[in-house]
């Protein structure tokens, strides 16, 4: 018998494990989507036809934080204006739930961290902002004491910020990190432009985890159906959840989202937008711990590679993107 130290590996791995929970699921359907970084998922029909999606965990501490996770699923999914995922099979060594509608807006490439965009990014505009602002303020409104209770890790912003700065030494300790960027993350840690208080967060809802339909006949007709992989979920800065979007489609839409969110009734904070464009800043750091962290060089020279760029503070144009990553 298989433990949580043993993961599921193969699509005839996640096959046969469905199978023992009593969900019989057509081999010849059966796709294997290695791209997450701590998940493996493998998409198949059943012998009705229905679309089935089975998430397994790559690492004996990622399949720790699944049964927190499904709580946290059946806290939000009355919530949310968007689907959540509704896990029929929960097991310690995977979930599996009916597909969701839409599909997700971007997949990131395993081997350069590049998104390779399922709809084109010329489609995300005022109507997808205006649906993921709406939820995120429905997300953000959820009491936190209800959502400690499922077992999510929580914290206050301050102990994010000590966080994030234990996380910098040891990047710096590990990898050779320009001056330019310490010199920034060090200052923005010692700003006050962190939130007051804590909400419960998504904390990863980039491309990937956005479930999106549109109308091909709309330029700018992309809308949000759907909402992804809770894993990250916690409570504690908010600003976790509007990084991705300047991450990957810039400050134009990273402002309309901030305006929408006050507009749907969201707290915003002094130095809010400063903030959120420094935590997006982070994914070349994220990306170069966890290559480090679980023997992958490749993440790490993608991050290096990333952060020859100039940070935020010190581009002509203070809107511009910073390279998306995780």
């Amino acid at each position: 018998m298989r433990t949580l130290d043993d993961p599921l590996t193969t699509p005839d791995d996640l096959l046969a494990a469905t199978r023992e929970e009593g969900l019989a699921l057509r081999p010849e359907t059966a796709r294997l989507d290695r791209s997450g970084w701590d998940y493996l998922v493998l998409h198949a029909l059943d012998a009705d036809g229905v679309p089935w999606v089975v998430r397994a965990p790559r690492r004996a501490e990622v399949a720790e934080l699944m049964a927190p996770e499904g709580r946290v699923l059946d806290l939000v999914r009355p919530v949310l204006p968007v689907a959540v995922p509704d896990w029929r099979l929960r097991t310690p060594r995977f979930a599996a739930y009916p597909r969701l509608p839409g599909e997700v807006a971007a997949t990131e490439d395993p081997d350069t961290l590049v998104h390779e965009w399922h709809v084109p990014k010329e489609r995300f505009g005022a109507e997808f902002v205006d649906q993921l602002a709406r939820t995120l303020v429905a997300l953000h409104r959820i009491d936190v004491d209800r959502a400690a209770a499922t077992g999510l890790p929580h914290g206050s912003p301050e102990d994010d910020r000590a966080e994030i700065a234990e996380r910098l030494t040891r990047l710096r300790a590990a990898v050779p990190v320009p001056d330019r960027w310490w010199r920034y993350w060090q200052r923005w840690l010692h700003e006050d432009c962190f939130p007051p208080r804590s909400a419960l967060v998504h904390g990863d809802a980039h491309p990937g985890h956005l479930l999106v339909e549109h109308d091909g006949q709309d330029e700018r007709g992309a809308r949000l159906v759907g909402l992804l992989d809770w894993g990250d979920a916690r409570v504690g800065d908010p600003g976790l959840d509007f990084q991705d979007v300047h991450a990957a489609f810039g400050g134009e839409l990273l402002d309309l989202l901030l305006a929408g969110y006050q507009r749907h009734g969201g707290e915003l904070w002094p130095g809010a937008r400063r903030h959120v464009v420094a935590l997006a800043s982070l994914g070349p750091a994220n990306a170069a711990l966890y290559g480090v962290s679980t023997g992958q060089p490749r993440f790490v020279e993608a991050a290096l590679a990333r952060l020859t760029s100039e940070p935020p503070d010190q581009v002509t144009d203070e809107r511009r993107a910073v390279s998306p990553g995780r």
